[in-house]
């Protein structure tokens, strides 16, 4: 199964309120976002609380995400030094 189809499969189990699909999803991208905040803001308690706030709202709003827009934003590449474009951002909206 390729990476797009298992990332799939676990924002559909986390949509329907399988906490270890959530764990697995944390587990997935907290690294990637954390050190994304850090780049930004140089600092490491900045990025902590933005990382939470990150997933926090990823916890509030996992239900109502559609499925193809999260995993077109979380699989396309981290920008370095740029804004963060409409496809990254909509999900967490």
């Amino acid at each position: 199964m390729g990476k797009s189809r298992d990332l799939a499969r676990i924002i559909g189990e986390c949509t329907a309120g399988d906490a270890e699909s959530l764990d697995q999803l944390v587990d997935m991208y907290a690294q990637r976002c954390y050190g994304y905040f850090y780049r930004l803001t140089g600092s490491k308690e900045l990025s902590d609380d933005l990382l939470g706030e990150l997933f926090v709202k990823v916890v509030g709003k996992i239900r109502s995400f559609k499925k193809q827009a999260v995993v077109r934003g979380l699989t396309a590449p981290t920008p370095t030094r740029q804004p963060h474009t409409t496809d990254r951002t909509i999900a967490l909206q």
